[in-house]
């Protein structure tokens, strides 16, 4: 479990932050601008490199050459990059250990889901991103990877429960042939997963990583980039439901995310044994990026979500005020 993460100096984070994570579900908001997404990427090569342990090389090949220093301790270890110029360093328990050159370590299963639908373009796609080195982030070409994997020879208690909830929303299932994913309806009609509805190919991805078995290993850590991009609202509160049943099967996640209707339905949705954490970072004092956590989304403050909501009332009372004027 990611427990914590410091910054000083390092991507969109001119000044020093700490941030504080619960093990369930972490969700930041913010205007544009506010490292969300840097937030999430770096968490998830941290795990990437955590999970390698390379030590000649590890997080320097995405964030430049710094030197990384690994501390340990009983419960606790954590891993710190640091250089004159900037410093970052992770924190979280350990859970499953492995033995790996005189160190004890955390393997963190992670998944990325980014806010670009890669489903769609998989026909040769990994194999010329290796040849050719284009230039997609590594988040794009991993979720491919984890979508082509085999599926399991079981499902596991929470696979059994989430499948057909998701595939309720898709009306069918999701196979892979041919280098191509498709979605097979319940009528029996093969669609090309490009030609469904984009909103939808969002659960049948969740529908794919579910079926290959990827949130089953515990400690899984899921990142997910705008899981609202393209999905119409009256959908949001099933894909809420699926989160939180990930959650409850010890799944932690990082959800970055600008819609108002998927925050206010986690903090609406769980229970009291469940944990849900709202992040609201934004900026002042000349551009440093500040980070306001509560487990009550109506609790945050300089809340940009609330701030637009509320000047859009203004504005509708503003228009049907002219309105009455000009009767």
């Amino acid at each position: 479990m990611i427990e914590n993460i410091k910054l000083a100096n390092f991507l969109a984070f001119t000044g020093e932050i700490e941030i504080d994570f619960c093990k369930g579900a972490n969700i930041f908001i913010g205007e544009n601008g506010t490292g969300k997404t840097s937030l999430l990427k770096i968490l998830y090569e941290f795990c990437k490199s955590a999970n390698e342990f390379l030590f000649s090389n590890g997080l320097s090949e995405t964030f430049g050459p710094d030197n990384i220093l690994f501390s340990f301790g009983r419960d606790l270890y954590s891993i710190d990059i640091q250089s004159s110029k900037k410093s970052f360093s992770v924190k979280f328990m350990t859970n499953s250990i492995t033995h790996l050159k005189g160190f004890e370590v955390d393997i963190i299963p992670a998944i990325f889901i980014p806010t670009k639908e890669m489903l769609s373009h998989s026909r040769g796609f990994v194999s010329l991103y290796e040849k050719y080195k284009l230039s997609f982030d590594d988040s794009q070409i991993d979720i491919l990877k984890n979508a082509q994997l085999p599926e399991t020879r079981e499902l596991t208690p929470m696979a059994e429960k989430l499948l057909p909830l998701v595939s309720e929303v898709i009306d069918g299932e999701v196979v892979y042939e041919n280098d191509t994913f498709y979605v097979v309806k319940t009528n029996g009609m093969q669609l090309v997963f490009s030609l469904e509805a984009e909103g939808l190919r969002k659960f049948g991805m969740v529908w794919k990583l579910l079926r290959n078995g990827l949130f089953d290993e515990p400690g899984t850590v899921l990142f997910w980039d705008e899981p609202e991009a393209n999905l119409n609202p009256i959908l949001i509160p099933k894909l809420v439901d699926v989160l939180l049943e990930l959650q409850r099967n010890g799944v932690q996640m990082f959800l970055a995310t600008h819609e108002y209707n998927l925050a206010r339905y986690f903090d609406l949705k769980r229970d009291k044994k469940e944990e849900v954490m709202f992040h609201n970072l934004y900026k002042k004092d000349a551009g440093n990026i500040y980070c306001d956590s509560s487990h009550i989304y109506q609790d945050l403050n300089k809340n940009s979500i609330e701030k637009a909501d509320g000047e859009l009332g203004d504005f509708i009372i503003e228009k049907a005020l002219e309105e009455l004027d000009n009767v």
